[in-house]
């Protein structure tokens, strides 16, 4: 692997700063989940290379049918899909742990 090697690891830290970064916006917005979506599919690599690395590197990315999808998928497909919604996770997980943190901090001010 080299330095510049674009990692499943690398993408979920990038969508945790995003997510910590934009936190107020995603708090205040009606579409929650819109947000997070768009953090994560403007995450994802636009390189063929980049996206078959992650999922040789991460099997169940390649393997698992996405949630979303019409007709026929193709395998570039359902591995860009499968990284968007385990990014949206991941998202979503920091943004929920976030909320609970300052829940934490205004109970014990």
């Amino acid at each position: 692997m080299s330095v510049d090697e674009i990692t499943l690891d690398s993408l979920e830290e990038s969508v945790r700063k995003q997510v910590n970064g934009r936190f107020g916006e995603i708090l205040k917005s009606a579409d929650e989940y819109g947000i997070l979506r768009e953090i994560a599919d403007s995450t994802v690599p636009t390189l063929y290379s980049d996206l078959w690395n992650i999922a040789r590197d991460n099997s169940d990315i390649g393997e698992r049918e996405p949630e979303i999808y019409s007709g026929r998928p193709t395998p570039i497909f359902i591995i860009t899909e499968n990284i968007i919604e385990h990014l949206v996770e991941i998202a979503s997980d920091e943004f929920e742990g976030l909320k609970e943190e300052i829940a934490e901090e205004l109970e014990s001010s």
